[in-house]
Formats: C-alpha cells, structure tokens, sequence
C-alpha cells in the first residue's frame, strides 16, 4: 500500500482488520502528518460539498455522500476514544458564511438542500455572528452542527500509532517505480518488494504511477496561522472558543478557524500546480495578504501577528468524481477527495479494504455509484485553463475577502 495519508491509514488498518493472517506493507515517501492529511484547515465534514443543482438525482448522490461521510466520522470518532488520540477532537459543526448581500444567495441552494436531506440548520444574522464569532464582516451564516473539528497532524500520527499488529508501516521510503503483471513488484532506495495485491492512496500523484493521466487537477493552497491569542484578544473573538467558517462563495472565499490552542487559521489564495512544488517565493506576498484578510475580519486585534504560513495539496477532478476501485488487475484506488479529504479519504480507504475483501455491502455499492474522473485538455492547456478560471473567480469573489 502506497500512501499513509488519511486514506492510506484507513486502508491499511481495514485490512489489518479483516485479514488478521496477512502481512499489510504502508509505505510513504515523507514522515506521515507531513503532506496533506496533515496540513489542511482540520474539518471533517458531514455534509455533501457539491450543492448546484437540487434535481431528485443530485439529491439521490447527496444522500448516498452523506452516508458516506457520516460512517467516516463515526469510524474516526470511535478510533479517537478507543486509542486515546490526542487530536483537540471537537464535534462543534460549522458555520457557511456570506460577507456579502451578493454572496448570500449560495446560501439558499446549500439550505435547501441540507433541509431535504433533512438536517437541523439554522440561518445566523451578522449580529448573532458578532456575538458568537467576534466579527461584524459576515453579513449571515448558515449553522449545521455535524462537522468536527481537529488538529489534522496529530489525528493522523495518533491513527499512525494504532494501527494493528499486522501493518507495517514504513516513513520517509518513496517508492521509485512500480512494475504490475503476472505479479506486483515495487522498488524503493532500501529494496524490492512484492505484493499480491496494491492499494494507491496517493491523491493527485496517482498519474505518477500511470493512472489517471489528463484527468486530475493539483492545486496548491496557501495557509497561515497566529501566534498564540492572549486571554483580551481571545475574549474579543465572542462566546465560542473553538469554531470553524467556510465560505458561502466556495469559488475563492476564506475558510477559517479559530483553534483550541487559541490561534486563529486562515486559508486563502489557491494556485494550479501539477507538479505540487510549494511556490516558496510567494510566500511573504502571500503572508502579507492573510494579515490583511484577518484584520479585516477583526480589527481589535490589529496588528495581527502571522507565526506560520505554509501551502498543503489538494486534487481535484472537473466533474468531481473518485477515483476509486480497481485501476488494474490486483491494482486499486482511494484517491481524488475534491478538497474534503479527512471524511473521503477515510471511507474511501476503509471502503477500497472493504472492497478487496469481497465485503460488498451498500457502502461499497455506494461508493461504486460514483463516476470516474472525466478527461482533462493535455498540458499546458489545463494548468493555464486551470489558472485563468481561479484568477475569474477569485476577482468574482473579490468582496468576500
């Protein structure tokens, strides 16, 4: 198995589980924590992320994705108890903000349709969301309480360290070429490894591996977090201690955080990046951008003091689709988690275990329902085509900044 992100972890211990007697290898090119599942903003998400259309199939999809992700959460929350992961694990759901009148109106569908899935919500007024959150930039809100949130790093290391007796997990062992055939052999700086059966749970690298060419977008998205807020700023922010915003306007709006560890968290300013290098130079220009963005949110606390700011990786396909199954004979996937990756990749890689075990349940049929990534325009054609579309929708959503 190739990976140990949230879906590799996943995969590994679900197989762990059903094949007691097998040897399970989880190999990984970096320290686990250090990629993806361990720099993101740390939702975990319950509802669908894809609200366009309220047509009776999209409805049929969100039910079957609301499923999904709510057997993730459940899967994680039942690891979290029973091996003591210190992750600041917090079931406090999570607000969609609009700072505009003219952002408001994604609101709506993203209402309707939590409603017909028949979710609690609640619409919160910008008075409510002073109250609450300390800022008076949010003209409304909706609530839903589903969404948990942690510190991604620390649940993925804690999952790490629980896996069972019969995984084996090897960090900082990038595997140099993979060779598929009558049998399945893998080379990697240390040895040769051979395995009757594969797992990828590498998200967007998988056309590395010769999958998947031409339908995947990588985007790099920029993050930045404070210094430590001191009990006045903190008392400053409202009521809640620990919360999390998405944007109504998901085209180029801020995610946001305020943290257990009493820091604020912001993620903002996306660029298209196929070869997932981090764009260091960008990154005081980029910090920059994020001061302001934060003090506009809340000017009592300016000047706000950034002691971070990183890019982390995310896949995307254009028709939002997995890609997930067998790729090849004995040769599957858990990858492409379209931005919400703590909840997809957890089933996905508990659901692909599943799936190679012959455990067909209707989790798995529903996981099998999704479509496959759709074709892409051959480079440069889709990382130009990719960053003329975020450049048009970032200046749409220019005010919501």
């Amino acid at each position: 198995m190739i990976g140990a992100g949230i879906a590799g972890l996943a995969a590994a211990r679900r197989l762990g589980e059903l094949k007691p007697g097998a040897r399970v290898l989880l190999i990984d090119a970096q320290r686990v924590g250090d990629c993806a599942s361990g720099r993101n903003s740390g939702f975990i998400i319950d509802l669908p992320h894809e609200t366009e259309s309220l047509s009776e199939d999209a409805l049929q999809h969100q039910e079957r994705v609301l499923r999904l992700n709510r057997f993730a959460i459940a899967r994680l929350r039942d690891l979290v108890k029973r091996h003591a992961i210190a992750c600041e694990w917090a079931e406090r759901g999570m607000y969609r903000g609009a700072v505009t009148r003219g952002a408001s109106r994604f609101l709506d569908p993203y209402e309707q349709m939590i409603k017909r899935l028949g979710v609690p919500v609640r619409r919160v007024d910008r008075a409510e969301l002073q109250k609450r959150l300390g800022t008076s930039l949010y003209a409304e809100a909706v609530y839903s309480a589903g969404t948990v949130l942690v510190q991604p790093a620390a649940l993925v290391r804690g999952l790490s360290r629980s896996l069972p007796e019969n995984v084996e997990l090897y960090e900082n062992a990038p595997v140099l070429s993979v060779n598929h055939g009558a049998s399945i052999e893998l080379v990697t700086p240390e040895a040769t490894l051979k395995a009757g059966k594969l797992v990828l749970a590498v998200d967007g690298l998988l056309p590395a591996f010769g999958f998947m060419r031409n339908r995947l977008i990588n985007l790099g998205l920029w993050a930045s977090i404070t210094r430590e807020l001191n009990d006045d700023m903190l008392k400053s922010l409202g009521s809640e201690n620990n919360w999390g915003m998405t944007p109504a306007d998901a085209r180029g709006g801020i995610t946001m955080r305020l943290l257990a560890s009493r820091r604020l968290l912001l993620r903002a300013i996306t660029y298209p990046e196929q070869n997932y290098r981090p764009h260091t130079p960008d990154l005081l220009r980029v910090r920059e951008i994020h001061r302001r963005i934060l003090e506009r949110r809340f000017p009592q606390l300016a000047p706000i003091a950034i002691e971070n700011t990183w890019a982390g990786f995310v896949s995307k396909s254009w028709n939002a689709q997995p890609a997930f199954g067998e790729l090849a004979p004995n040769i599957y996937s858990a990858c492409v988690h379209n931005g919400v990756g703590m909840a997809r990749g957890t089933y996905q890689g508990e659901l692909v275990a599943d799936l190679i075990a012959g455990e067909a349940h209707d989790l798995v049929r529903d996981m099998l329902a999704h479509g496959r990534p759709s074709r892409l325009p051959p480079e440069p054609f889709t990382t130009w085509g990719a960053r003329a579309h975020i450049t048009w929708l970032e200046f749409l959503s220019r005010k919501e900044r």
